[in-house]
């Protein structure tokens, strides 16, 4: 950049001698003077892109989330009661759960990873094992994992607690999604060193009962 402006400024000089013979000598002061404001505004970049360059890596990245955990027993969580029927689902991959008998396996939402029961009424329930499928098979950490499902600046009245439920640490985030549903995602820390969560999607009214289904959650049947 300063060799471009000297370069620049000398051929200034050269036409304006051969114009004008007499103002060789004042052109040429000028020309220091434009050499020397050139110069200190270039060191002046230099020295601030240096500053902010070193600010930027020595400046920590913030890689936990910082919520204090509530803790409560797993039936502390919510006083509803289903009074129906139920079936156990899952296996040793994703935990058990027991949810309504009248619950079918979903075919559409089958991969890797995840498997998801629907009732008759689009509510739906899925189940992860997060060393298959998604980021937890990258972050292994529970409260680096639970950062990646908060919500809270996607959607309106999105919130992620932490909670310590039976000496294990667990994360439940809540929110109204793009398709105006309501949307539970509860994050196990497993005995057995795998993160695994279960994922509610449905109505209000659903999502308010997904707080017991919750309960019978296991990991060994």
């Amino acid at each position: 950049m300063k060799k471009s402006a000297i370069i620049l400024l000398l051929l200034c000089i050269g036409m304006t001698s051969c114009s004008s013979p007499k103002k060789v000598t004042s052109s040429a002061e000028s020309v220091s003077e434009m050499v020397e404001a050139t110069t200190a505004i270039v060191t002046e970049a230099t020295t601030t892109t240096e500053t902010t360059i070193t600010e930027l890596i020595s400046k920590p990245a913030e890689t936990s989330v910082t919520l204090e955990a509530i803790k409560i027993k797993r039936e502390d969580i919510s006083d509803y009661v289903y009074e129906g029927e139920t079936q156990t689902v899952g296996d040793d991959t994703y935990g058990y759960l027991e949810i309504p008998i009248e619950w079918e396996y979903y075919e559409p939402y089958e991969r890797i990873g995840v498997i998801t029961y629907a009732d008759n009424e689009g509510n739906k329930i899925s189940m992860y094992n997060y060393d298959l499928n998604g980021f937890g098979i990258k972050y292994k950490d529970i409260d680096e994992l639970a950062l990646l499902f908060d919500y809270s600046e996607v959607f309106d009245n999105a919130e992620l607690i932490k909670y310590e439920i039976d000496s294990y640490t667990t994360y439940k985030s809540i929110y109204v999604n793009y398709e105006a549903k309501y949307c539970a995602l509860w994050i196990f820390e497993c005995e057995d060193g795998v993160n695994r969560s279960i994922g509610f999607r449905g109505t209000e009214d659903f999502i308010e009962r997904s707080d017991n289904i919750i309960k019978t959650y296991h990991l060994y049947n």
